[in-house]
């Protein structure tokens, strides 16, 4: 994979040389669909994927500065919209993406977008008896009435397609754990974008 991204950032930098596009700084509220543990869900039962998996909406909000070379630095702060709750309903958990991005202009239309990121999720619990299944029958399991945060190192990389200059289509993969090959994770993001 690793010679994949490099041979895309070297096409890349070769093909935006090329391009005569006229890059200004912007604000953009991206609107869209947000999907998390993509390798869970395609590889789970078909009525156990929303268990190991949400798709919910996505809001986004990113601010972008020309950098040179129609390159632009777009960080950009995410969160799924609403909280997801867990599959016994004792929790809530909502997810967050703080991303720190490089345009670089593929052609008119196009742009690859990548660099690094934190995922910060909050899961919050309610102080309650749940009854859950045990191996042979149910069991009663105390919930602690308590909020807690994580933060991922998070890798993405993604295309934005210009309609206009106002209105974009932004994909991507976020990958966090990327080192780890047990523990990594692949999310996705599909938005609607308007620019300001």
């Amino acid at each position: 994979m690793g010679k994949w991204v490099l041979a895309t950032l070297l096409a890349s930098s070769s093909i935006s040389a090329a391009t005569n596009q006229k890059i200004s700084n912007f604000w953009s509220i991206d609107v869209g669909a947000y999907v998390n543990n993509i390798k869970e869900r395609l590889s789970a039962p078909t009525d156990y994927g929303s268990r190991v998996s949400t798709l919910a909406g996505y809001l986004r909000f990113r601010r972008g500065w020309h950098i040179g070379k129609n390159y632009t630095f777009e960080p950009s702060f995410g969160t799924m919209v609403p909280y997801r709750k867990s599959a016994d309903g004792a929790a809530r958990t909502l997810i967050s993406n703080i991303d720190l991005d490089i345009g670089i202009p593929l052609w008119n239309f196009l742009r690859f977008r990548t660099g690094p990121g934190i995922e910060w999720g909050m899961i919050q619990s309610t102080a309650e008896t749940i009854l859950l299944n045990n191996g042979g029958g149910t069991s009663s399991f105390y919930m602690p009435d308590r909020t807690t945060h994580y933060f991922l190192i998070t890798t993405q990389a993604g295309f934005e397609i210009h309609f206009s200059r106002r209105f974009t289509l932004c994909t991507q993969l976020i990958v966090s754990n990327l080192l780890s090959s047990e523990r990594r994770r692949y999310n996705a993001a599909v938005t609607l974008g308007i620019r300001l």
